[in-house]
């Protein structure tokens, strides 16, 4: 009797995580996010004339706070070790 051929397994070793990296994407992200969301609303106030304050005032204290957040975060890990 012929065997079949097998099929190689290739086995995938998972990567180590390293610690932080959500943090890092998600700070780069907010980070562009708020760039990007300045030059609409400059955008916005040279063709009406009008500021969304309180559109700015809660995107930027919203970006604050979960920066704020990640920041206490990282901090309590750091104590922890």
């Amino acid at each position: 009797m012929d065997r079949p051929a097998t099929k190689r397994r290739t086995v995938r070793r998972k990567k180590k995580k390293k610690s932080g990296d959500f943090s890092k994407v998600l700070v780069a992200f907010i980070f562009l996010f708020l760039l990007a969301f300045t030059v609409i609303v400059l955008s916005i106030f040279a063709a009406t004339g009008n500021e969304p304050s309180t559109l700015i005032m809660s995107v930027f204290g919203a970006a604050t706070g979960e920066l704020g957040y990640l920041g206490m975060i990282k901090n309590a890990k750091i104590k922890k070790e």
